[in-house]
């Protein structure tokens, strides 16, 4: 609706030369534009009529008739209230005793007393005529003064000293905030109409005037060439708004502040694209409303993308949250998956443009290249003509099936696609065929891995938890076969991982008796370790007779190396609860040991340090166990 009319009357009732004797109400919905609306009023207004002056503060967050007061001095004295004095501000108050004439137009007369002896504020001389001024009091709903106090206070000023007042509110909420207060009591709403009827004479709500405040909004948006794209495609940027029913020009407004941040993120290639940027500006537009609008939340991002276009057939599966957002819009625009979910997510949560989103925006038709993979292809397949889905799927397949892939990512996310496919109807392909050959070649990829690679995918936990591989979603993620893949690699990496601890074991036999410790760091934890060896049980299939013979043979500076860090290892109380195994190995360990140094045959310089060992390590390590540490 069209809010003319109500300019047109403020604009009457601030003309008025005698006072009116009663205040303005603007009520709204929160985000329905008020406060946009009155500013923009306001200053058109004093535009025209230069001796025109206001006061404008804002309730929210108020609690005492003191801190409005506080606020009309700061707006009336700004050298009073600057930066360098707010300090003394206080002192200032209470300590001086002179009055201050200020001169507010330049007319080398004195305007305003400032009495700053006490915090009351004396607006009589603000402005001699009663359509020169008027007090504005926004955010009424949010203001912690009871509202008999608050409206009895501006009443004040109406009545007694005879100047305007507009009030701007979200009424439906005062209501609402005294229904709660008085236990939905039907009296409360009539009690407050009552004391509003004392002091306000006009009461009108403000809609959401769409096309004047996308006008504003876009002027945020610093790239010429991005602006206009969308006055070209700003009906459709309205339309949107529409459709989500939030009514709340504040998402509007955020959702222009971020793109003038996204663009300055993107880099030209990107922002240079007309195709493009209509295309996922009017994504990112749905899905910012969505969430600021609370229907979107944290965990639903993950559903992004994921279209069941069974339901437009009426099928039945239980619909998630973007299915819901896709009937909302019914756009074509959600047709096109322009990101993965998560960075969605990443991008409308935490404002990040990351490698990641940039690599997905590549495989889009906007930026393809012709070295694309074949998977980068079909993750979009919807999107491709039939003659590229066939020819892409057909290399895909063969990829698969004939064991090209040796990336264990490629291999999950060309599985996935196949299996999306295949459910789709779009291949002939059986789904158990898809299963079976990814388990073997699951088994290749792990069986292909030495005993360091395994380790070190333990480590670093690749690939986001098995559900995205370099930022790309895996599709049909959520389906019992694709979740089965996945608990085959958890079950084929834990035998590889068991099969690698008896390697471990011979390699660093193999390296005690070379005297060459390569990975000694490894057995503690430490900022060096990249295998995390220090709560994995495998010193104990080694020889204690072999690790004694091999120790004593060893330069002094790597034994103490290695007794520091078999130290720490049995000191980390978190490691030592897994590495049970190797406790009767450190008994049998020590009653070598003590063998040795009772040997009077033996060499004096070894038993020392055999010694050494079994004092500062193997003693207290056994004790570790029985009695823990501090």
């Amino acid at each position: 609706m069209n809010n003319m009319y109500i300019k047109d009357y403020i604009e009457y009732y601030l003309s008025l030369t005698t006072e009116p004797q009663y205040a303005i109400m603007l009520k709204g919905a929160w985000g329905s534009g008020k406060t946009w609306f009155i500013e923009r009023v306001l200053e058109e207004y004093k535009q025209k009529h230069s001796e025109f002056k206001f006061l404008k503060v804002s309730l929210y967050g108020v609690n005492s008739i003191e801190q409005i007061e506080d606020e009309f001095y700061r707006q009336l004295h700004p050298v009073l209230s600057n930066k360098a004095l707010i300090f003394g501000a206080n002192v200032l108050k209470n300590t001086l005793k002179a009055t201050f004439k200020i001169d507010l137009n330049g007319d080398n007369k004195s305007d305003v007393d400032v009495n700053t002896n006490v915090p009351t504020i004396n607006l009589s001389d603000f402005s001699r005529k009663p359509d020169g001024f008027v007090l504005v009091f926004d955010d009424v709903e949010r203001a912690g003064i009871d509202l008999p106090i608050l409206f009895g206070y501006i009443n004040h000023f109406v009545e007694v000293n005879g100047y305007k007042a507009i009030l701007v509110a979200n009424e439906d909420e005062i209501i609402n905030r005294e229904k709660r207060i008085n236990n939905d009591d039907g009296k409360s709403s009539s009690e407050y109409m009552r004391t509003k009827e004392k002091l306000v004479g006009k009461t009108f709500e403000v809609t959401s005037d769409l096309h004047s405040a996308c006008k504003v909004f876009l002027s945020v948006i610093s790239s010429l060439h991005v602006a206009n794209i969308f006055k070209e495609d700003m009906q459709a940027i309205e339309d949107l708004y529409v459709s989500a029913k939030y009514n709340n020009l504040r998402h509007l407004r955020q959702f222009f502040l971020d793109v003038q941040r996204i663009i300055s993120l993107l880099g030209d290639k990107y922002v240079n694209n007309d195709d493009f940027m209509k295309v996922f500006f009017q994504q990112l537009l749905i899905f910012s409303m969505e969430y600021r609008g609370g229907n979107l939340n944290y965990e639903d991002f993950n559903s992004i993308g994921n279209v069941n276009y069974g339901m437009f057939l009426g099928k039945e599966r239980t619909k998630t949250k973007y299915d819901m957002i896709v009937e909302k819009y019914s756009s074509p625009v959600l047709t096109e998956k322009i990101l993965d979910g998560a960075l969605w997510r990443e991008l409308i949560c935490d404002g990040k443009v990351t490698s990641e989103l940039l690599a997905q925006l590549d495989i889009t038709r906007f930026f393809r290249s012709t070295d694309t993979q074949a998977w980068e292809y079909l993750w979009n397949y919807r999107e491709l003509n039939e003659t590229m889905l066939n020819e892409q799927y057909a290399i895909a397949k063969d990829n698969l099936f004939s064991g090209k892939i040796t990336s264990l990512g490629e291999l999950l996310m060309t599985a996935s696609i196949l299996l999306a496919m295949a459910k789709e109807g779009l291949t002939t392909d059986a789904i158990h065929n898809i299963i079976n050959e990814t388990k073997q070649h699951i088994n290749i990829y792990y069986n292909g891995l030495g005993p360091e690679d395994i380790h070190k995918e333990y480590a670093q936990r690749h690939y986001n938890e098995l559900t995205a591989w370099r930022g790309f979603g895996f599709l049909d993620r959520d389906s019992d076969e694709f979740k089965l893949i996945i608990e085959y690699i958890k079950i084929a990496k834990k035998k590889r991982f068991d099969e690698s601890i008896p390697e471990f074991a011979l390699q660093f036999r193999d390296e005690l008796q070379r005297g060459d410790l390569s990975f000694v760091s490894e057995f503690s934890h430490s900022n060096n370790r990249q295998l995390n060896l220090h709560n994995v049980p495998f010193l104990h299939l080694v020889p204690p007779e072999i690790f004694i013979e091999s120790y004593r043979k060893l330069d002094p500076v790597i034994m103490k190396k290695l007794a520091f860090s078999l130290r720490n290892r049995y000191s980390d109380g978190d490691a030592r609860t897994r590495l049970t195994e190797e406790y009767n190995w450190l008994i049998s360990l020590k009653e070598t040991a003590v063998d040795f140094t009772q040997n009077a045959a033996n060499n004096a310089f070894q038993i020392f340090h055999v010694k050494f060992f079994i004092d500062y390590v193997l003693t207290d390590a056994i004790k570790f166990f029985t009695e823990g540490t501090d």
